[in-house]
């Protein structure tokens, strides 16, 4: 964590800043596009619970790691329920498999990112990220040049509905999540999802 005096990495608290993220300590749930069905002969009275099944977009090849789930419902949550494919915004609490535990929050400047900061994002160097920076904040007046401050969030699985958590291969230490595959910070290497030790 930056000190007071650094002008390019500031601390959450103390600075006047809120994170639409969280603080360290919170819980973010995972929201993934999915197509939602009835299941079951319950949906007749809106008090009595029902199944409701949940089919998820994205997949793995981690053989537990389920993309067909099922819920039962009642009250509100039936009553609001509807059958159909949804985008990732429209999911409701109930249907989230993915937690996420929020580790740390700092705002920083993109011009202070590093060779290590553009691969824990998911890209082979800094300047494939500073490229595809580019071509999504530019013409907002967000480019690299302009030097803006973001949000860096750094989080771990903390939990997944239906499945396994990941564990490093090498030490057996928890898996930290990140954009592509996951990262072990006692080992400091990245773990694809195939390579992980799931339990």
């Amino acid at each position: 964590m930056a000190t007071d005096g650094d002008q390019n990495c500031l601390p959450v608290s103390g600075k006047g800043f809120k994170c639409r993220y969280g603080e360290p300590g919170d819980r973010l749930r995972v929201k993934e596009g999915a197509r939602y069905e009835k299941y079951g002969d319950l949906w007749l009275d809106v008090y009595e619970s029902a199944e409701a099944k949940v089919e998820y977009d994205a997949r793995s090849s981690v053989s537990d790691y389920h993309h067909v789930l099922f819920f039962t419902l009642n009250g509100l949550d039936k009553k609001r329920f509807k059958e159909g494919r949804k985008s990732a915004i429209f999911m409701p609490r109930w249907a989230s498999r993915i937690i996420l535990e929020n580790l740390n929050i700092e705002a920083r400047r993109i011009k202070t990112f590093g060779e290590d900061d553009a691969a824990r994002e998911g890209y082979k160097s800094l300047s494939e990220f500073f490229k595809r920076w580019e071509e999504m904040w530019k013409s907002r007046g967000f480019g690299v040049d302009m030097n803006p401050w973001v949000w860096v969030v750094l989080f771990r699985l903390a939990s997944v509905i239906g499945g396994q958590t990941p564990y490093c291969p090498k030490c057996g230490e928890e898996l930290f999540s990140q954009v592509k595959g996951f990262k072990c910070l006692k080992c400091n290497i990245a773990v694809d999802t195939e390579a992980a030790d799931w339990r």
